[in-house]
């Protein structure tokens, strides 16, 4: 699994990615468990892209999202997890 996104969100992304790939994973897991059916595709990354009509858009092996979302742009706090 891979991110990619600009150079300036780097610095969030390196915070966050870790529980980023947690979460998928665990969703990877969820659904493969759930309709007792492996995930088909080799890859699977996540873009961040920079004006992105929409807020996100899955496809085959990757989602994209709107780089503006601000998942990464502040620090987390326990207040702040559901």
């Amino acid at each position: 699994m891979t991110i990619y996104c600009r150079e300036s969100l780097s610095p969030y992304m390196e915070n966050e990615s870790e529980e980023l790939f947690e979460i998928v994973n665990q969703g990877i897991k969820f659904y493969e468990s759930f309709f007792n059916f492996k995930f088909p595709f080799t890859k699977f990354d996540l873009v961040f892209c920079p004006e992105l009509f929409y807020g996100a858009m899955e496809n085959p092996g990757a989602i994209t999202f709107n780089d503006d979302t601000k998942i990464f742009k502040e620090d987390v706090i326990s207040e702040k997890r559901t």
